[in-house]
């Protein structure tokens, strides 16, 4: 019997310029999968001359070839609209419900195309990258299901049957999942998030030389002695102004230090306004959505990586900033001590105000030494792309053959 496909479905483009934990999962999933395993792709386009919409069509996609329909184009990712990109493509997948799934596993990355396709007669899996409660039941974040609880988890306890397998990549929302569901708890499975090194590896030449390559690439960047990163996108969960607030007292006593943001989003305009009205246009960086070999060199030449976030799962980019050897000042959100070791690779700081995250950060600013390039690469050593991605493609294989239930 040929082995199924595996169909991942989510609503980014894989060639966007949005920077997305989600997406660097999926790319991954896909470089390391067994070279036995098909692997196509249904999402959204943002260029549709090389890529239409509604159309199948072959791609290259980390070093393999794959299958692509793109459902809907979307100009910029990193914009939301007034109807939500989630509701969009969920509209756009119901045209596939009466497609025959039989030779196939669905794999899921959120909740509502699930909803669309719950009958479709084939295994699915779901990995969620949200802490459940913290990003979705609470009302810390933007993201849209906090406004409706009740409905989501109305939405998750209908959808539940229809699921194989779900995977989680915190903790927190696998103890979730266990508690409020005992009955389903052999579904349930953690997922360790993972980091390509051969993409995000440390330096092999001088942190100066590392800087004057990018301040030739980029020439409105100052070669001041500091250099202070951030990458993710400009939404609220990220706090992007409370980065600027911290980054404004840190220059008091760090004067001669930038503060480089790489990414997009909503609120990016009113980021800029804000460090504006702080006067410090000539040391904060906007820099927009790069690629990630672009990322990594920034990372390989950054002193340290602030993360401000009021929630997360376990960020990519933390796990990216430690693979390139750049030590990280975090807020305690999911489960970033289980990489950001204290006095070691980073700082955790003790609550979510201004001043913790400032004194976090003076810590690695004042001791440099303490946090070497060693001691940040050791702390992801679990985290590789073909350790941590094994357990799911095992999943991916005991589904395939067990196709006599669906």
């Amino acid at each position: 019997m040929e082995p199924k496909k595996i169909i991942i479905i989510h609503q980014e483009d894989l060639f966007g310029r949005k920077i997305s934990g989600i997406l660097s999962f999926i790319k991954q999933f896909i470089r390391f999968a067994p070279s036995s395993m098909k692997i196509e792709y249904i999402g959204i386009t943002s260029n549709i001359t090389e890529r239409p919409v509604k159309k199948w069509q072959k791609i290259n996609m980390e070093d393999k070839t794959i299958n692509f329909l793109p459902l809907l184009y979307v100009k910029d990712e990193n914009k939301k609209s007034i109807i939500p990109l989630s509701a969009k493509f969920a509209f756009q997948l119901r045209l596939l419900r009466k497609k025959s799934f039989r030779d196939s596993i669905l794999f899921f990355h959120r909740i509502e195309p699930i909803a669309v396709l719950k009958k479709t007669d084939c295994p699915k899996i779901y990995l969620t990258h949200a802490d459940i409660e913290k990003q979705i039941l609470s009302k810390t974040t933007e993201k849209l299901w906090n406004k409706f609880p009740q409905f989501y988890i109305r939405l998750e306890e209908s959808l539940l049957p229809n699921i194989d397998k779900i995977f989680t990549v915190t903790e927190n929302s696998l103890k979730y999942y266990q508690t409020r569901y005992p009955q389903y708890n052999d579904k349930f499975a953690f997922q360790s998030i993972c980091i390509d090194t051969t993409k995000f590896s440390p330096a092999k030449k001088a942190l100066s030389l590392q800087r004057k390559y990018l301040i030739k690439k980029w020439p409105s960047l100052s070669n001041k002695s500091r250099w202070i990163i951030f990458t993710g996108r400009l939404q609220e969960a990220k706090a992007p102004e409370k980065l600027v607030k911290v980054f404004s007292k840190i220059v008091q006593e760090f004067p001669y230090t930038n503060l480089i943001i790489i990414g997009d989003g909503d609120l990016k305009n009113n980021l800029l306004n804000f460090i504006n009205d702080l006067g410090l246009n000539n040391s904060i960086f906007l820099l927009g959505s790069l690629e990630q070999t672009e990322i990594a060199d920034f990372l390989r030449a950054s002193d340290v990586f602030l993360l401000t976030s009021n929630s997360e799962g376990l960020p990519n980019s933390i796990l990216e900033a430690l693979a390139c050897g750049t030590p990280v000042v975090t807020t305690n959100v999911g489960d970033v001590s289980k990489v950001v070791i204290e006095s070691f690779s980073g700082e955790i700081a003790s609550d979510f105000s201004v001043e913790e995250i400032c004194k976090s950060l003076l810590k690695v600013l004042r001791e440099p030494a303490k946090y070497t390039m060693e001691n940040c690469v050791s702390s992801i050593k679990d985290f590789s792309s073909e350790k941590a991605l094994q357990n799911m493609y095992n999943t991916c294989l005991v589904l395939q053959g067990n196709s006599n239930s669906h």
